[in-house]
């Protein structure tokens, strides 16, 4: 059910076409304030923007062909005809660091960094409006029910309607996303505001931070959220972990890498890395034991999810400190 907020002749535009159509409006111009804001060059933007819109779009349904191929007559109608159809928002990832490596050839690295912290901030408010928009076409999606009459309303439940036609309330993990993506979003505007606003220390940058925390913490609840779908996306030769889960977790270690190479580089290797490396893979089997025995105990979902996040943001946190601990190293050396 997706309800109609105006028909325009053999056009009609819905309500939640109309959100998500906010949340894009409202993620570009909150980019370009911050980074103009901040001594932006607006040529920078005006390239990357296009570029990286084109191909977010694009990969995010080539994503979804791959793992569906069974909605769409072939590749190319599933490229060229995006009236229907769905997307895979890992594209949306992988599209700006392509465009951000092709840049890079010819632009200014701290531009660039710089504007991936901007649109960090714009990318959590267009997010917020595709999981919000699942208000006006019940695309919950989730494949947990909610049988306590005092839960069966938002932020937790919300209406499903199964393929009989019968009401069912369902986890509203959509709609708890976007609660979380907005706490997020707050957080990411305070720490954009702090480093911004504090000189830069010797051999570091002021420029990135933003973006690699966003991309940690969307990830600890992108994994979990996509992990309570019915319909998540899997490559066709593995069904256990989900291609949004698989990119996640690969993100996380993106960016415990990045902080591993630079601290290292700085100070040597130390038992303080050995032991968060350790306390990070450990969280990740926990977190993929979480998986395999929620895939397996469907009514253990309570248990399983509580121990996942848990795990997730362990590993979340042993990142941060990573980061920390090379801010500290910088500083010390600044002494």
């Amino acid at each position: 059910m997706n309800p109609i907020a105006l028909s325009l002749g053999n056009i009609s535009i819905y309500y939640s076409g109309i959100v998500i159509a906010f949340g894009t409006a409202s993620c570009l111009c909150l980019t370009w304030a911050l980074f103009v804001s901040h001594e932006g060059q607006r040529k920078n933007i005006c390239l990357f923007v296009p570029i990286a819109l084109t191909l977010s779009v694009f990969l995010s349904r080539v994503l979804h062909w791959y793992c569906h191929t069974e909605q769409y007559m072939s590749f190319i109608s599933a490229v060229t005809d995006y009236g229907t159809g769905d997307f895979v928002l890992s594209g949306v990832f992988i599209g700006l660091m392509i465009t951000y490596a092709l840049l890079s050839i010819f632009c200014n690295k701290d531009q660039l960094s710089l504007l991936l912290d901007c649109l960090a901030l714009g990318i959590d408010t267009f997010i917020i409006s595709v999981r919000l928009s699942c208000i006006f076409n019940s695309a919950f999606r989730s494949k947990i029910s909610v049988n306590e009459p005092s839960f069966q309303h938002l932020p937790l439940a919300a209406v499903f309607y199964n393929s009989s036609g019968s009401v069912e309330y369902r986890l509203a993990a959509f709609f708890i996303e976007a609660i979380l993506l907005a706490l997020l979003l707050i957080l990411l505007l305070v720490f954009f505001s702090k480093i911004r606003n504090t000189p830069a220390k010797k051999g570091m940058s002021n420029s990135g931070g933003v973006w690699l925390m966003f991309i940690l913490w969307y990830s600890v609840i992108e994994v979990v959220m996509d992990s309570t779908r019915y319909d998540s996306s899997f490559v066709p030769f593995n069904g256990f972990v989900s291609v949004v889960q698989t990119f996640c977790g690969a993100m996380m270690l993106a960016v415990l890498i990045y902080y591993s190479i630079r601290s290292a580089k700085a100070d040597g290797l130390k038992l303080y890395h050995w032991l968060i490396w350790a306390g990070w893979f450990i969280s990740l089997g926990g977190a993929g034991i979480s998986e395999y025995l929620v895939q397996r105990h469907g009514d253990w979902y309570l248990s399983c999810y509580f121990l996942m996040s848990i795990c997730l943001v362990i590993m979340a946190v042993l990142t941060v400190s990573m980061y920390k601990y090379q801010c500290n190293i910088h500083s010390s050396e600044e002494t």
